[in-house]
């Protein structure tokens, strides 16, 4: 005859439909060394044992996935020259655009940004921006650039000359320190010119910072040469460029299209 077994000194083990309980005794059954996640399982004597200790992926409303963030560059690696090549040529493009009716028409801006050499008596290749030495006014049809001093007259007549905007600034037969300049009327070829400089602008922009990521990834190939950065901290680096160019790239093309949007008025 089988010694009965204390209750409480046994667990019961549910098996297949039909197949009969099996009794073992609570000291061969494994211990977990884990805290039970609330007091009703204390009383139970149930407990729970994690399988993993990797970070959960959390979904957002929107269905993309948050993941943790990686950890900040070191200072050795950050793209410093590369943020600020992309920033001053974000700055130039939209100086730039702005500039460019998208009718075609001429603004005074577009002149007033013009290089104007400045003889300054000790040197003769001094520029400036025709705004300083100049005002320009428009009236109507014509815009007038009013002189503060006639020494400059000839400097600003070869500027406008010598720039992309074909047209030959007249001398005021009432003011000598007065230019005028006729402005074309707006037709379809002067939209689709002032479209193609549009694009152009942001072609450039683009090559410029072209030109600061090779110099980036020059700068980190150097390192990688000299043996003075680990593996896996280059290729954190480079792959911070490869985003800062991404992002500087769509932030590009966002220029160019709020210019055509406005073009389409």
């Amino acid at each position: 005859m089988s010694t009965p077994v204390r209750r409480g000194a046994v667990a019961s083990l549910h098996l297949k439909p039909g197949t009969p309980f099996l009794l073992v005794p609570k000291f061969l059954l494994p211990s977990w060394n884990t805290t039970p996640s609330t007091p009703q399982d204390n009383r139970s004597s149930r407990w729970r044992k994690t399988f993993t200790t990797s970070t959960p992926c959390l979904k957002r409303a929107g269905g993309t996935i948050q993941t943790t963030k990686s950890p900040s560059l070191d200072a050795q690696f950050e793209p410093t020259a590369l943020k600020t090549a992309i920033e001053l040529a974000q700055n130039d493009l939209h100086q730039k655009l702005s500039d460019i009716h998208p009718s075609g028409r001429l603004e005074p801006s577009t002149f007033e940004n013009l290089r104007v050499k400045i003889d300054t008596g000790k040197s003769k290749n001094v520029t400036a921006p025709l705004s300083d030495v100049a005002q320009v006014i428009p009236r109507g049809r014509i815009l007038s650039i009013i002189v503060g001093d006639k020494a400059h007259l000839k400097s600003i007549t070869s500027a406008i000359q010598s720039s992309s905007l074909n047209l030959t600034p007249q001398l005021s037969s009432t003011n000598p320190q007065e230019l005028t300049l006729p402005i074309p009327a707006a037709t379809a070829e002067t939209r689709e010119d002032a479209h193609k400089r549009a694009k152009k602008v942001v072609e450039n922009a683009t090559i410029v910072i072209g030109n600061a990521r090779k110099q980036e990834r020059d700068r980190l190939k150097k390192m990688e040469v000299a043996k003075k950065a680990r593996p896996d901290d280059l290729f954190a680096a480079r792959a911070e460029v490869e985003r800062v160019i991404k992002a500087a790239n769509e932030e590009f093309k966002k220029s160019l299209g709020a210019w055509e949007k406005r073009a389409r008025g």
